[in-house]
């Protein structure tokens, strides 16, 4: 007898742990709240030169947009995407839907400084290199392959600007310069 109430009360707790893991799993795919009390400016465009001041904003995601790139216009500095992905409880590397609304955080100068500074190590290898992608690759990938760290990335992504059209997701078949 024991063990059908056993058997019961391990169902009913798989069955709220699971209701309680879709509650969740909805929650991390919604925008976070900007506090009503905070003026907030709205963008449709990306703006051409970074101002600090006027963040935090609100910024409504183009065609061919990326964290990376929305970092780099709102901050001067694309390895802020987090911030932006964390702010929006957005998936890493998650792909930006056109008419999104996406609440850009304030940052500071300092927070713009380290990042870069934390960022720019050299790679271990030396000469120029070249490789053609896969379905599977992506710059991160190729980074730890090439130079032992993901946080490279950007040096691959630099180097191939032209032909990486969103730096989250690579095309299968493009011969990328490995710096």
């Amino acid at each position: 007898m024991s063990i059908v109430f056993g058997a019961l009360a391990l169902l009913a707790g798989v069955v709220l742990l699971s209701n309680n893991l879709q509650k969740f799993k909805k929650r991390l795919q919604q925008p976070a709240v900007i506090p009503q009390n905070v003026e907030v400016q709205s963008f449709a465009k990306l703006p051409e030169n970074v101002d600090l001041q006027k963040l935090p904003a609100r910024y409504i995601v183009q065609q061919g947009d990326s964290s990376w790139s929305i970092a780099e216009a709102f901050y001067g500095n694309g390895f802020l995407y987090t911030n932006i992905e964390e702010a929006n409880s957005l998936q890493p590397n998650q792909a930006l839907e056109q008419g999104m609304t996406l609440h850009i955080p304030a940052v500071t100068q300092e927070e713009i400084q380290t990042k870069t500074a934390s960022t720019s190590a050299s790679p271990s290898t030396q000469g120029t290199k070249t490789h053609t992608t896969t379905p599977t690759d992506t710059l991160w990938k190729l980074a730890q392959q090439y130079y032992n760290d993901g946080y490279q990335w950007t040096k691959i992504y630099e180097a191939n600007k032209a032909k990486i059209s969103n730096p989250d997701k690579l095309e299968k078949g493009i011969t990328l310069i490995i710096p």
